[in-house]
């Protein structure tokens, strides 16, 4: 029991410090990549900031609330809160004016006019690309139809040649044999003819 112990032991640590070598090589490995001129690092994709959006709202605003001052404060409210804006600063706690609600509907109106909009030009692009794929899918067909009834059309001259040949040999045929036929009876009558004076 004591060696099986032991044994058991034994393989314990050597599971033990092979994983611990698996983790310090992973490690190194990673240290590597990084350290490494090809290493590319992820991009992080910018994110459009508050004050960024409410900003943009300005000129772009059917309705008169940019002119209201309250806009203005919450503007300023979101510019200081705002950790992209100012990450290094901390947030004075006696400049920040009120929360506006009323704002914050009508900004959420303005951002989902923005999102309808995107969708319905999607949507648009989408119809065209279909509308696209409709025509080539029926020009494709009617391409299609051309070639085969072109091909069509020439097998069938083909047929009609070969049927007015095989006709025009026919009639060759039967005029040989009647021609055949003709010198035939004409010899028969010859000889007869021969035959009879000969009698005589």
């Amino acid at each position: 029991m004591d060696d099986i112990g032991s044994t058991a032991a034994t393989v314990d640590d050597n599971e033990g410090e092979h994983q611990t070598d698996v983790e310090t090589v992973t490690q190194n490995n990673l240290e590597l990549s990084i350290c490494s001129p090809h290493y590319n690092p992820p991009t992080i994709e910018p994110v459009l900031s508050i004050h960024t959006l409410l900003t943009g709202m300005l000129p772009d605003s059917d309705n008169e609330i940019h002119n209201d001052p309250n806009f203005v404060d919450f503007i300023k409210f979101h510019n200081k809160t705002d950790p992209l804006a100012h990450p290094e600063k901390p947030i004075p706690l006696s400049d920040i004016p009120k929360y506006n609600w009323d704002i914050l509907s009508y900004t959420f109106e303005y951002v989902y006019r923005l999102y309808r909009e995107e969708i319905s030009s999607i949507l648009t692009e989408f119809d065209n690309l279909d509308i696209k794929r409709s025509i080539w899918q029926e020009s494709a067909f009617r391409i299609d139809a051309e070639r085969a009834s072109k091909k069509f059309k020439k097998l069938e001259t083909w047929i009609s040649n070969q049927d007015s040949y095989l006709h025009a040999s026919s009639k060759d045929l039967s005029t040989g044999v009647q021609n055949i036929r003709d010198t035939l009876a004409k010899l028969d009558q010859l000889s007869s003819h021969i035959a009879n004076s000969s009698t005589l």
